[in-house]
């Protein structure tokens, strides 16, 4: 075998839609193609809070606004969510919120966004990606200006209430979406890992989302913040940890919390992939990493949440 003919056959088992992953038999090939994809959905009803200690408010006024392959958006200040409805016949009931990463200076919509949510789809997953609130940034989408040296966990406070409040919107609409309530995850890669994360630990037991996956990210704090016993009232839910091992951009936060959920008495499903950086996703890269997404759902199926 080539190494082209390799190359073409690690993209198309990435992108082939979830093919015996469903215990739905009415889940086919042509699954993928019956996805419905729903008009976005604005996260708040009137203007988005600000919260304490970040500073965009007081910026210069900017337009959302995406790359010329409409991979990548930039300077989103009303955040909102996209829905991807299984094929009929094919719902599990379970879903997933999707949030993007980019630093906090733009989202990664396609990798990281949509072509996670198609697959997930595929497989009788609802999913709902989340374009959370990011800095706005006059200049180049991924630069950092000189003043603004901001903590992460700072810049990424905007985007962890626009993913709780997402995640409160589609629970209360849970019966129009096909979905049950208590069987709404997420998933985060990067900066969105950290919303993802932040989510579980901050947010009221309620408001959490049922299980996380974060992907070559977590919480990207100064300090580790306090995780509850697992025989807690407020435990935290089931954590998914996936990352390269050369990825040196975020694989410490990675580690860390991974440690962090150790030490307090978790048991998270944690891989680490021998190669495939830092942003791997959904692009097929020839290595394991290329596989992420189905052990994301078998991991899924062993929680018992597609049933």
């Amino acid at each position: 075998m080539t190494m082209r003919s390799i190359s073409i056959l690690a993209l198309s088992l990435l992108i082939a839609p979830c093919v015996g992953g469903s215990a739905h038999a009415a889940c086919t090939l042509t699954a993928a193609e019956q996805v419905r994809v729903l008009d976005p959905v604005r996260v708040w009803p009137g203007a988005p809070p600000a919260p304490q200690g970040w500073p965009a408010q007081t910026g210069p006024a900017v337009t959302e606004g995406a790359s010329a392959d409409g991979r990548y958006v930039f300077n989103v200040t009303d955040p909102s969510y996209r829905a991807y409805l299984p094929a009929a016949g094919c719902a599990t009931g379970a879903a997933v919120v999707i949030a993007p990463g980019g630093g906090f200076r733009l989202l990664s919509v396609q990798y990281e966004g949509e072509d996670v949510a198609r697959w997930l789809a595929s497989c009788g997953v609802a999913a709902f990606v989340l374009r959370y609130r990011l800095y706005p940034n006059p200049g180049q989408m991924m630069k950092r200006p000189p003043d603004l040296m901001i903590a992460d966990e700072i810049l990424g406070a905007p985007g962890v209430a626009d993913g709780i409040q997402a995640l409160a919107d589609i629970r209360a609409g849970a019966a129009q979406y096909g979905i049950d309530p208590a069987r709404i995850g997420a998933i985060g890669f990067s900066a969105g890992a950290h919303v993802v994360s932040m989510m579980a630990i901050t947010a009221p037991v309620g408001a959490r989302p049922a299980f996380v996956g974060s992907i070559y990210g977590g919480p990207f704090t100064r300090v580790m913040p306090p995780m509850p016993a697992p025989t807690a009232a407020d435990a935290l839910p089931p954590v998914f940890l996936a990352m390269a091992q050369d990825d040196r951009l975020a694989g410490l936060a990675v580690t860390n919390f991974a440690a962090a959920l150790t030490q307090a008495g978790y048991t998270p499903e944690l891989h680490y992939y021998l190669k495939g950086g830092h942003g791997f996703a959904m692009k097929p890269l020839g290595s394991t990493t290329d596989h992420f997404i189905e052990e994301f759902h078998w991991w899924m199926q062993a929680l018992g949440v597609t049933q």
